[in-house]
C-alpha cells in the first residue's frame, strides 16, 4: 500500500489478425468497441456509476462537460452493455459486459472513461484482474468502492468533496492513494499491511490509523481496506 499526503450507445464488432502481436495473440479474434455518451439534465447533481466488468486496464481522469459521461472500450472478451435510470436529481448508470470470455495471455480489454466534473459521483467498480488508475483531482466523489481480484490500483484525490470514503476489497494488489496533504485520514484494514508508509499517522484503540489532522480538518477521507497487500 502506498500512500501520499441525445444519448449515444452502439457497440462494433470485428475480426482481425493482429500480426504484431502473434506471440500473444495466436488466432483470429473478435474485437468490440462500444461508445456511451448520456446527455447531460440540469436536475442531475448526484450520479453513481456501477460497473461490472471483467480483467483489463480501465482509467478515469479527462472531465466532460457537455455530457454526465462518457465511456468508450475497446475489447477481445465481450461486449459492453449501458443503462441508465433517473429518479429526482440522481442518475444511476450501469455498464456491465455480455458474457465475457477471459483467456490466458489473449486478452484486450481497454476503457476510458470521462465524468461531468460538476456532479456529485458515487462509483462502484466490480473488475476481475486489473490495471486501475483514476485522477480524480477535477471531480467530486463522495464513494469509490473497488471490489476486484489481483490488481494494480491508483487512486488520486483533489480538494473538490469535503468527504470521502474509500473501500477496496481485492486479492493480491497493489494499491496506491494519494490524498491533498491538507485532509484528514482515517485507514482500516483487515489485511496485513506490509509495505505502509504512514507518517504522520497514529494508531487508534480501535486498530485504526488516524492522521493528527484527522480530527480539525476541513477534508476527511475514509479508507477501508481488506485485500492481501
Amino acid at each position: 500500500l502506498g500512500f501520499r499526503h441525445g444519448n449515444v450507445h452502439f457497440n462494433s464488432r470485428s475480426n482481425f489478425d493482429d500480426d504484431e502481436n502473434d506471440s500473444i495473440v495466436s488466432e483470429e479474434d473478435t474485437y468490440y468497441t462500444f461508445k456511451f455518451d448520456e446527455e447531460l439534465d440540469s436536475k442531475i447533481t448526484k450520479a453513481k456509476l456501477e460497473m461490472d466488468v471483467a480483467a483489463g486496464k480501465f482509467r478515469i481522469d479527462d472531465p466532460v462537460n457537455d455530457h454526465l459521461i462518457s465511456f468508450e472500450a475497446y475489447s477481445n472478451i465481450g461486449p459492453y452493455n449501458s443503462n441508465m435510470v433517473t429518479n429526482g436529481n440522481q442518475a444511476d448508470i450501469f455498464i456491465n459486459m455480455d458474457d465475457a470470455s477471459v483467456k490466458s495471455g489473449t486478452n484486450r480489454n481497454r476503457a476510458h472513461v470521462k465524468l461531468n466534473p460538476k456532479i456529485d459521483w458515487d462509483l462502484h467498480f466490480n473488475m476481475g484482474a486489473a490495471d486501475f488508475r483514476g485522477n480524480f483531482q477535477r471531480f467530486k466523489v463522495s464513494n469509490i468502492d473497488i471490489d476486484g481480484g489481483a490488481s494494480s490500483i491508483k487512486i488520486k484525490l483533489g480538494e473538490l468533496q469535503k468527504e470521502t470514503h474509500i473501500k477496496m476489497d481485492a486479492a493480491a494488489a497493489s494499491i496506491k492513494i494519494e490524498i491533498p496533504e491538507g485532509a484528514g485520514c482515517r485507514i482500516s484494514s483487515d489485511s496485513f499491511l506490509v509495505d505502509l508508509d504512514l507518517q504522520g499517522f497514529a494508531k487508534d484503540a480501535d486498530g485504526d490509523y488516524v492522521s493528527s489532522n484527522y480530527k480539525n480538518s476541513d477534508q476527511k477521507v475514509v479508507i477501508e481496506i481488506d485485500a492481501a497487500i
